[in-house]
């Protein structure tokens, strides 16, 4: 990341070595040379946007190697640092920094998964589908693209994904209220539903492999209910933590601009959420492709509803 940052500052730092990820290249720059030491460089530059911002020509399983140590470093030392310096009831630190690091750890161990099964090696289909939509809205330079769509992630991630953690870490009252309670259990109802459709998924596909049938569609266990009950269940978690933060808001009653503030982006929360795992990341980009692999998704897609389960038949 502090690659990626040097890389976007008018103002950065470079290795004289040829061999560093960060040398000081006239193919990749376009510089004026402030001063000078034996190893480092400091220059004044055009923002320069690669390919990678992680590690240029490396695969996705290798950057995932390089990097892992260092997010289950930062994801432990946040989680710290919400118990032991927040103001909060400790109790209710402690749910809550849990339910984010069980949904960061599942999601990290889930990349291992894909790693170790060689899918990272290529550029996964989602990501492919987002390079089809922004050919069809004329955006020419991926390039930019790519850094505008990680920006936004991290924006997300620093605000808006972020709040419940801060409402509920925050509140000392030393009593759960029943706007927490639902949440939680909510949250671990659909933590272990999202959990049960990928091992229902999985399984799916190893009996078709067995008995070497190809490109079938899955509509077994949860996954005859919706089409997508991993996003589903996905999106449920993230609404779960909104509803568990109610009883904090409450305590900003009084300060109007703030209660709406935390209000709006609550419920914009869902919406986003919503909008990534259908359009942008989740359904749509994965039916696109699943339309020109499997010959039997058509009918999949007239008996059972997209994302919001059918459950009455």
């Amino acid at each position: 990341y502090l690659y990626y940052l040097n890389d976007l500052s008018p103002l950065s730092i470079h290795s004289n070595t040829d061999e560093h990820y960060t040398n000081l290249s006239s193919k990749n720059y376009k510089y004026v040379s402030l001063f000078k030491t034996k190893k480092k460089s400091v220059i004044l530059k055009w923002p320069y946007l690669r390919t990678s911002f992680t590690r240029q020509g490396k695969n996705v399983s290798e950057l995932l190697k390089d990097t892992f140590p260092n997010t289950l470093i930062l994801a432990s030392t946040s989680i710290i640092i919400a118990l032991f310096f927040g103001e909060g009831y400790m109790p209710r630190k402690i749910i809550i920094s849990s339910l984010y690091l069980l949904a960061g750890l599942r999601m990290g161990l889930g990349a291992l998964v894909l790693l170790k099964k060689g899918y990272l090696d290529k550029e996964l289909p989602r990501y492919q589908f987002q390079r089809i939509r922004w050919k069809k809205k004329g955006f020419t330079n991926n390039r930019i693209s790519i850094q505008f769509e990680i920006l936004l992630q991290c924006f997300a991630n620093i605000t808006f994904l972020a709040i419940p953690a801060i409402l509920i870490s925050n509140n000392s009252h030393e009593n759960f209220s029943i706007f927490e309670i639902i949440g939680f259990v909510l949250w671990i109802v659909f933590f272990a539903l999202e959990h049960i459709a990928d091992i229902q998924k999985q399984a799916f596909l190893i009996n078709a492999k067995k008995n070497k049938l190809k490109n079938q569609v899955c509509d077994v266990g949860l996954w005859s209910y919706t089409r997508h009950p991993n996003y589903f269940s996905e999106w449920m978690i993230w609404n779960s933590l909104i509803v568990a933060s109610f009883f904090s808001l409450t305590f900003y009653q009084n300060e109007i601009i703030i209660f709406i503030g935390f209000l709006g982006s609550l419920l914009y929360m869902s919406f986003f959420m919503y909008q990534t795992l259908v359009f942008l990341t989740g359904a749509v980009p994965s039916e696109h492709y699943s339309l020109i692999k499997r010959p039997g998704y058509k009918k999949y897609q007239e008996n059972t509803n997209m994302f919001f389960p059918k459950l009455f038949k």
